[in-house]
């Protein structure tokens, strides 16, 4: 067993590097498409109710622009719960798929509507510390 961070999984998938990962998305789903894995069985299962990524700052942007700060923590908010309300059996669904598809598409590169269906995730659980 060997650590590999997340970006790595899917040259080492495809370089034949690594037999089998826990993984997360978008990378799962890149590695699916592109015929270098299966899934098996996804983080929703093996750790159920647990996150798998976090958000953090920098000492500095809490300090010194703490009211920017706090505005990007409420929209990251607002944006998972929008994101959850939008799931329904791990997939996005309506009545807010649609609109999840614009976010989505606007700030990831090549995020289509295909790949978006294609991905298992997993709702996320928002905690304010």
């Amino acid at each position: 067993m060997v650590y590999l961070g997340f970006p790595e999984h899917l040259p080492a998938y495809t370089n034949k590097g690594i037999d089998a990962s826990i993984t997360n998305e978008p990378t799962m789903t890149r590695a699916i498409e592109a015929g270098v894995a299966v899934r098996i069985v996804g983080n929703d299962v093996t750790y159920p109710d647990q996150q798998t990524a976090v958000v953090f700052y920098a000492d500095d942007f809490i300090r010194n622009r703490r009211d920017v700060a706090e505005r990007f923590m409420r929209a990251y908010m607002r944006g998972i719960r929008f994101y959850n309300d939008a799931l329904k059996g791990g997939h996005l669904a309506a009545p807010r798929r649609r609109r999840s598809y614009g976010s989505w598409s606007r700030t990831r590169r090549s995020r289509t509507p295909p790949f978006i269906d294609a991905s298992c995730r997993a709702p996320s659980t928002p905690t304010a510390a």
